[in-house]
């Protein structure tokens, strides 16, 4: 929104001096010119000596405009920079990420799905609702990611083996987890979290155990199949092992990052 200056008391009395002079100069009535201002008037805005003005107010006139009537500024126009904006090398700030065990967490971009690549974000709930972003699994010495259909014959051996497995790798080290997705059902059908309930309780699954409800899960790694798939994270966040039917190849990556 446009400012307009200060006008002083003083610089509108002799504006309305000059005004009504030209007013008393015409012999009619009230003088078209009085609707925008007397041409003498303007004249003398300009710095000109307007005749219809009182004999030595021509000068003070225009000191005082020139004292007054500064440029105005438009602060919306033109912000002033915000001396508490972060320097161009803090943009870990941004995106509020922090270290976390030496690593910067959550992880920042760009984000891929091959290994080697950093993992993006994704959330999805357990069989009670709570929610859990792949990205709490930055700054542990290992994160791990594996899938189940309920079509899926290995998928469910590898269910049955999940709580011992669970057991070791936490044994090796504590500072480790692992979110088993529930995919699929029986039925080739999105789960229901209680399908997901009816999952943890039958193979005692102590992991946290989530549903993707909404099928998205496969397409977050960069696959079209949600059975069995194993994806092991290092503490940045990025893929350091990624299989199918792999859940010995994802045991020994898992040994790997863990051992001393």
């Amino acid at each position: 929104m446009a400012s307009y200056p200060y006008v002083p008391p003083r610089l509108l009395a002799l504006l309305v001096t000059s005004v009504m002079g030209g007013c008393a100069a015409d012999d009619g009535g009230a003088s078209p010119d009085l609707i925008g201002g007397s041409r003498d008037t303007a004249a003398a805005m300009d710095g000109g000596g307007g005749t219809d003005t009182a004999p030595g107010q021509d000068g003070a006139v225009a000191d005082i405009i020139a004292d007054t009537l500064e440029p105005a500024v438009d602060a919306d126009a033109n912000p002033q920079p915000d001396t508490a904006t972060a320097d161009a090398g803090d943009t870990l700030d941004d995106v509020g990420a922090d270290m976390v065990a030496g690593e910067v967490c959550p992880p920042v971009g760009p984000y891929g799905t091959s290994v080697g690549d950093t993992l993006a974000d994704l959330v999805l709930e357990d069989c009670d609702g709570v929610p859990h972003h792949i990205h709490d699994l930055c700054g542990l010495r290992a994160g791990y990611l594996s899938t189940y259909t309920g079509w899926c014959p290995p998928c469910q051996a590898d269910a049955d083996a999940a709580p011992a497995e669970y057991e070791r790798l936490k044994s090796l080290d504590p500072d480790f987890e692992w979110f088993f997705i529930v995919t699929e059902d029986q039925n080739f059908d999105l789960p229901t979290a209680f399908y997901c309930d009816a999952v943890r309780d039958r193979f005692g699954l102590p992991m946290p155990v989530l549903v993707d409800a909404q099928g998205v899960f496969p397409r977050h790694i960069g696959v079209t199949t949600g059975n069995t798939w194993h994806v092991v994270l290092d503490p940045a966040g990025r893929i350091v092992f990624k299989g199918h039917y792999a859940a010995d190849d994802a045991e020994a990556a898992l040994d790997a990052a863990l051992g001393d």
